[in-house]
């Protein structure tokens, strides 16, 4: 499971609970958005990266 939280500004805590919980700070700049997700949220381009992400590696070896 894939939780996004807006803490502020560009600011995002992603918490994935697979292989035990982990949370990850991330940054989401409307550049970013323009650029990878034209027309998604910051959570939807999360969501999805995390995804892609978890295809590929445990979420334990997903930088913090």
């Amino acid at each position: 499971m894939i939780h996004c939280k807006h803490l502020s500004g560009d600011e995002w805590l992603v918490t994935v609970n697979s292989n035990g919980v982990t949370e990850h700070r991330v940054r989401v700049t409307a550049a970013d958005l323009e650029h990878f997700a034209e027309g998604q949220s910051a959570d939807q381009l999360l969501q999805e990266s995390f995804r892609f992400l978890l295809e590929r590696e445990p979420n334990t070896s997903i930088l913090s």
